[in-house]
């Protein structure tokens, strides 16, 4: 919780809260991050297993790039995911995000997918 008041209060944004606009329900959470090593602030994102398969990933990250583009005036945001996630690389990829690099990285096989202005 620290790390996310750090950002809001250093950037003017970080990670929220997803509600689910029907029932006011928490469903999971979506925003960016400063991770040290990247190029560029990272898209994270994390939805109730109950929500997975209707889409709401795919609506979460393309609002977020599209409000990373417009209002925060990035240039580039950067997504990671471990590779055995397809359904999270599938989100990234609908989202416009392409496939940057796969690595090693703690112990863990990682995918890095991007998306520039």
């Amino acid at each position: 919780m620290n790390h996310t008041r750090n950002d809001f209060a250093a950037h003017g944004w970080g990670q929220c809260c997803v509600f689910l606009r029907e029932s006011n329900d928490l469903i999971g959470f979506c925003g960016f991050r400063i991770m040290e090593g990247l190029p560029a602030p990272q898209l994270s994102y994390g939805l109730a297993p109950s929500r997975w398969g209707q889409g709401l990933a795919t609506e979460m990250a393309l609002r977020m790039i599209e409000f990373g583009f417009e209002e925060c005036g990035f240039k580039q945001i950067v997504g990671s995911t471990d590779f055995a996630n397809a359904a999270s690389q599938r989100v990234m990829e609908k989202a416009g995000m392409r496939f940057q690099r796969r690595v090693e990285q703690n112990g863990l096989d990682v995918v890095y997918l991007a998306i520039a202005l």
